[in-house]
């Protein structure tokens, strides 16, 4: 019944084409499970963090996986960054296990047929991070909270984090970016907000959101940009 309803949805449902280029929604399996999981203790139970899901060999083995499952796509979900997810959210330097950045594995995933997937969350970034230690007059705080918010309603901020992604879906071979976005920003933005401008912060920053996604699209025309909150929240 999922393959007779998944066939419905890309046969009938989704869109061909987008600019001009095949824009086939993307088929892919993510076991981001496998970041935390151990043989003996599930993730949700506190298990190990599994060495060899976050590493080049790894999401090679992934792409061979996707293939044989028939997917067109292979979806690296966050933990490529140093630190790892969650408290590594704000870092660009990779993992450990990517000595080659992601490159290799992106141009592995093409040289089986698939496209790559990237997980992004842009938006928070934690204390300590590069991110945090480099343009801390880039982020809005909430009091009590190690997590912090990238400013999209400041255009120098918006400028460094367009030029940023840029370079980095470039280098790095993605074809999907997808955004993801784990907490509350509200707090965040009413903190910002001088006294009498209730919602102003809010707007601009929802202004700069879509900026963003404009100019990603504007570098990239094929570029597919997928986008979540906290598993659809």
């Amino acid at each position: 019944t999922r393959r007779r309803f998944r066939r419905v949805m890309l046969e009938h449902f989704s869109p061909r084409t987008f600019l001009g280029a095949d824009m086939t929604l993307p088929t892919a399996y993510q076991p981001f499970d496998l970041y935390y999981y151990s043989e003996t203790v599930p993730w949700y139970q506190g298990g190990r963090r599994r060495k060899d899901w976050a590493t080049e060999d790894g999401q090679k083995r992934g792409a061979d996986a996707a293939v044989s499952c028939h997917m067109d796509t292979q979806w690296l979900d966050a933990g490529w960054f140093d630190v790892g997810f969650p408290d590594g959210v704000g870092n660009y330097s990779f993992a450990k296990g990517f000595p080659n950045g992601l490159r290799p594995v992106s141009d592995y995933a093409r040289s089986k047929g698939l496209r790559f997937m990237l997980w992004f969350e842009p938006e928070r970034v934690h204390k300590d991070t590069e991110v945090f230690r480099e343009h801390r007059d880039m982020l809005l705080s909430k009091p009590g909270s190690d997590d912090y918010l990238f400013n999209l309603a400041d255009e120098r901020a918006l400028s460094w984090l367009t030029d940023k992604l840029i370079a980095f879906i470039r280098d790095n071979g993605i074809d999907i970016y997808r955004q993801d976005f784990n907490f509350e920003p509200l707090p965040y933005w009413l903190a910002a907000d001088e006294e009498g401008r209730r919602g102003v912060t809010e707007m601009k920053y929802v202004a700069g959101h879509y900026a963003l996604w404009d100019a990603l699209l504007a570098a990239f025309p094929a570029l597919l940009i997928d986008n979540c909150a906290s598993g659809g929240r």
